[in-house]
């Protein structure tokens, strides 16, 4: 961990937001980034304000893989690391299609996904590869590709919230003297070199890895997404996917001087 408080707390890289969201809930950890539908279900704790990953149109990075129109998939196979995704996909089709279809959670192996489903949901590194050698290096049997930020968008003109960072409440004083807004800013002095090792990790080109950290994904919780994770928790309430509407309640910063 680099930055001013990299001696002020212990931190765990490397962990998924899922993975985070259950160790939030275990009290494993005071803070995590947790996938953003994962705050509607844990109890006691605190979204972290002007912090979030987002993105106002396509993100590439949570895509559905289809080789059939969208209203023809009957079947899909979800990514098992999925979590707002996966609450995302149910919610286009029970809300905005009215239909149901039949879901089953798999490891985001693509081609096996697909040999057991019309449609493959898949999210970060696994759908960044699919989204390249599909939309850049197309082939007669390449799928469709439906871009969940960019759909979003279109059906409701807002910005689409996947994470957030969140502290259970019984934490917020040991938390008191982390100033989230530097370490963001901090992180943010850190681009270059992780754009570089996600371009050797994943082999993709360097124009597509920096676009999609620096334009794709947004990093602040602002008026819009705001509006838009209100909107999407609205609707995971209306279709099912949460027994209670909670409103979004904020930790109330405090930094030591």
């Amino acid at each position: 961990m680099y930055g001013s408080h990299r001696r002020s707390c212990e931190f765990i890289a490397d962990v998924a937001p899922a993975r985070c969201a259950d160790m939030l809930r275990q009290k494993q950890v005071d803070a995590a980034l947790i996938p953003s539908i994962e705050y509607q279900r844990l109890d006691d704790v605190l979204i972290v304000p002007g912090l979030a990953v987002a993105a106002d149109g396509p993100v590439r990075s949570v895509i559905l893989v289809h080789q059939k129109p969208l209203e023809e998939v009957n079947s899909v196979s979800l990514d098992l690391s999925s979590r707002t995704g996966a609450a995302l996909t149910m919610i286009y089709f029970r809300h905005f299609q009215r239909r149901e279809v039949r879901f089953e959670p798999h490891p985001p192996h693509l081609v096996e996904m697909l040999r057991k489903a019309d449609a493959a949901l898949l999210i970060g590194d696994p759908a960044l590869l699919a989204y390249h050698h599909s939309v850049h290096l197309p082939s007669p049997t390449s799928p469709q590709i439906t871009d969940w930020g960019e759909l979003w968008k279109q059906l409701t003109g807002l910005p689409f919230v996947f994470a957030v960072w969140a502290i259970r409440r019984e934490s917020v004083d040991r938390m008191a003297g982390i100033d989230f807004s530097l370490v963001k800013k901090e992180a943010g002095s850190s681009l270059p070199h992780i754009i570089d090792e996600a371009v050797n990790r994943l082999q993709l080109p360097y124009e597509l890895v920096h676009d999609y950290l620096t334009r794709s994904l947004v990093y602040d919780l602002n008026h819009g997404c705001l509006s838009g994770l209100n909107h999407f928790y609205t609707l995971a309430w209306r279709v099912n996917l949460i027994d209670v509407l909670n409103p979004i309640r904020f930790y109330e910063v405090t930094v030591d001087v």
